[in-house]
């Protein structure tokens, strides 16, 4: 980005190697860590949502400002990722967090 001293430059596609000038913008640590991609250990392909074996549910939580929220227990999992994306659309993530 010409002129500009960013905080933190985001890829808004996630793609790092995609430094088209339309795919840059200017924002802090905070709002780039709504970008993140999903990290390699995740075992269930949604982040924030976990099985917990011994209980039998699902587990879902949110960080934000580096504070943790546990957004509940679920018996089904398409509740427990509808609990965490409603949480996500409320925050302020990127449609794209997550994905990739």
């Amino acid at each position: 980005m010409y002129g500009v001293d960013a905080e933190v430059v985001d890829h808004i596609d996630g793609d790092s190697l995609n430094n088209n000038l339309s795919n840059l913008r200017n924002v802090t640590q905070a709002v780039n860590s709504r970008n993140n991609k999903i990290s390699c250990n995740n075992m269930t392909g949604y982040t924030g949502v976990y099985w917990i074996k011994r209980d039998c549910i699902w587990r879902v939580s949110i960080t934000k400002d580096g504070r943790q929220y546990n957004l509940g227990s679920y018996k089904n999992i398409d509740e427990a990722i509808m609990a965490r994306k409603e949480k996500e659309r409320e925050f302020g993530f990127h449609e794209n967090h997550g994905n990739r």
